[in-house]
């Protein structure tokens, strides 16, 4: 376990949310995980591999999605502390905070660079010739389960 595990909780439960705690305590956790790890890949579990390949990203901090929803990053050692950074020293203005807002919030100021294109969320435009496909509960409430999105998509997906 990280030593800076009881600050960095201790921080992410003062940061406001609409979601339940729990859920949104694992999305910050997983990069403090990240970190502890030395750096990696950070995938969700709803990104579904239809053809890319991993390899090691590119600088400190990649984004693979081009609207900055941190479903599949790829940070160096550095790169993960800075986003367990960015997150212990966000100071939030608003009445709901998570990973994906700091995430959009940060790349808009491009602190971490341009994101890629690799990820395109289900049912977006393009997504039938994606790499990575993020099957986002939005996105798949038509259907009886995130499972069955999948199914069905898998069977399109080119």
């Amino acid at each position: 376990m990280s030593p800076d595990f009881d600050q960095y909780l201790a921080r992410i439960n003062k940061l406001p949310t609409v979601n339940a705690r729990e859920y949104e305590n694992a999305c910050y956790l997983r990069w403090l995980a990240l970190q502890d790890a030395g750096g990696g890949w950070m995938v969700d579990y709803d990104v579904i591999n239809f053809g890319f390949r991993p390899r090691k990203g590119v600088g400190e901090v990649e984004m693979l999605d081009c609207t900055y929803v941190p479903c599949a990053v790829w940070a160096n050692k550095m790169g993960s502390a800075k986003i367990c950074g960015m997150i212990y020293k966000h100071r939030p203005k608003t009445e709901h905070v998570s990973d994906m807002t700091i995430f959009k919030t940060q790349f808009a100021r491009k602190a971490f660079g341009l994101p890629g294109t690799a990820v395109v969320e289900y049912s977006v435009p393009g997504w039938e010739k994606a790499p990575l496909v993020h099957f986002a509960a939005g996105k798949c409430r038509h259907f009886p389960s995130k499972v069955e999105a999948i199914r069905l998509a898998s069977q399109y997906h080119a």
